[in-house]
């Protein structure tokens, strides 16, 4: 609650205005942050799987979560454009959680932290990653930021490969 009086000499005093505002949730949490970057040219990544990605900064957002303390965790990533109407609620319940909740918060609440990498981006476009987590002391907080990915840039070399072409066939062939 915040309180003014207006007073100047030779004037007479007003009366007391009072404003009240009440706080909805963490604007800050010292506990928590989310850094966004691109990838670099060609990074690689090997699940152990047998799976290897090779991500872009066109085509590409990581993402670093480190905490103390958390022990709940939602996250999603959005084209910008697509929910500049959206309230924190609407988002809020857009979040994912992951399937193995447990190793991912234990990486979060690690020195290292946990990174990931969204693919499959448009180049030249603007993302922004919101994160809703709780710590054990039962704070929440709503975080997000923004990032634009790269410009897909065709190399000169690439196009002159692919050049322009024309197909003809001598016989059409009916598959029934």
């Amino acid at each position: 609650t915040v309180r003014v009086k207006a007073t100047a000499e030779g004037y007479e005093e007003s009366d007391w205005a009072k404003i009240t505002v009440t706080l909805t949730g963490l604007i800050h949490a010292d506990w928590f942050t989310q850094t966004l970057s691109l990838p670099e040219v060609d990074e690689t990544v090997d699940y152990g799987n047998g799976q290897i990605q090779v991500y872009q900064p066109y085509n590409a957002v990581k993402a670093l979560w480190k905490g103390t303390g958390v022990n709940d965790f939602k996250y999603a990533l959005f084209e910008t454009a697509s929910i500049e109407e959206a309230s924190d609620a609407q988002i809020k319940a857009s979040l994912k959680t992951f399937d193995n909740i447990n190793s991912a918060l234990e990486l979060i609440n690690s020195a290292e932290g946990l990174e990931v990498i969204f693919g499959n981006c448009t180049g030249s476009t603007s993302y922004t990653a919101y994160v809703w987590v709780k710590n054990e002391a039962g704070q929440e907080f709503l975080t997000s930021n923004e990032i634009t990915t790269a410009e897909a840039v065709v190399a000169e070399a690439t196009k002159a490969w692919l050049g322009t072409y024309t197909a003809q066939t001598a016989k059409i062939y009916s598959v029934a």
